[in-house]
């Protein structure tokens, strides 16, 4: 089954369907001019689900939809062998309507964390004098983190000149160490009240890619239908950026065979019997009506969405969590 998607942005380079009416991806939705944010108030666009880290947002950028959604960050507390808890604040002023731009950092302190251990000593060494000498350069030339997502990109997450083979193992090195973030970006998005929804980062091709391609895969998608939908990526950005290499469909590929070889490595869930297997994929898939029953199964209670004025709130926890 073709995935048809074709929408027209004049600023938001890799915009495009996922599920009609309910779930689209994006590159920075902090580049949206006045014309797009019309655009995405047409398709009633209720949540953004950006998996970067907040601080990391381009300071040039318009932001012109933070005149439209409360700022969220999202806070991952894992819990072994049960769903994470997620502990939710509200950033900035106060927005008052009901749209939310939920920050979930994939990247975030324990990845990298993760990632830095299994590394031998000499090249931390390295990657650190790097990250140094790039912040220096960044500070005397007035270049914003340039030069040090630069560093982050070639040393941490070994985005060099292997290209395919570097970005697989980021792709694994995410779905093994940033589970938790992966398990939030999901839920969100399969919750019928934050939809429709957009997920977005900076590209819309590698974080968001991992998240669109599970949610494809739990609706049934084939493996041929995620992968297309990816190579649209590639092609979108050589489009805007012919003088760079993209590469994600063959890693794609390659990392939906890791996670069926790993079942379930993705999701902090354990001792999962076929049953429960199922019932998890229609959960995660709020797409679905019968949603709202395995969610209260997961948490014990129906969770109301949080006020969006509520500058510290939470949901997630079970009864005996």
């Amino acid at each position: 089954m073709s995935i048809k998607n074709k929408l027209e942005f004049e600023s938001l380079f890799n915009f495009r369907t996922v599920v009609s009416g309910k779930l689209y991806r994006s590159a920075d939705i902090d580049k949206a001019s006045p014309r797009d944010v019309n655009r995405l108030k047409s398709l009633g666009i209720k949540t953004i689900i950006d998996l970067r880290w907040m601080r990391s947002r381009d300071d040039h950028a318009p932001m012109l939809l933070d005149n439209e959604c409360q700022l969220v960050e999202v806070n991952v507390q894992s819990r072994n062998h049960r769903p994470p808890v997620l502990q939710f604040t509200a950033k900035g002023q106060e927005v008052n309507n009901h749209g939310r731009h939920y920050f979930v950092n994939v990247l975030n302190r324990q990845y990298y964390k993760e990632v830095l251990q299994k590394m031998p000593w000499y090249r931390i060494i390295y990657i650190v004098l790097s990250i140094i000498v790039s912040l220096c350069i960044d500070v005397v030339r007035r270049s914003g983190h340039k030069h040090l997502k630069e560093a982050v990109r070639t040393g941490v997450l070994g985005l060099g000149s292997k290209q395919d083979q570097g970005r697989l193992q980021w792709y694994k090195d995410m779905v093994d160490f940033s589970s938790g973030p992966i398990f939030a970006a999901l839920k969100l998005a399969s919750d019928p009240q934050n939809q429709p929804a957009v997920i977005c980062c900076e590209f819309g091709k590698d974080r968001t890619g991992i998240i669109v391609a599970l949610l494809l895969a739990m609706l049934g998608r084939s493996k041929e239908d995620i992968i297309e939908d990816c190579a649209k990526s590639e092609i979108n950005l050589k489009q805007m950026f012919p003088e760079d290499a993209w590469f994600c469909t063959k890693p794609m590929l390659h990392l939906l065979d890791y996670i069926n070889q790993n079942a379930f490595t993705v999701l902090p869930v354990a001792d999962v019997t076929d049953i429960v297997a199922q019932e998890l994929k229609i959960w995660l898939c709020g797409l679905l009506p019968s949603v709202h029953r395995f969610h209260q199964g997961w948490s014990g209670q129906h969770e109301e969405q949080p006020a969006v004025n509520t500058r510290h709130y939470r949901c997630g926890q079970t009864n005996d969590g």
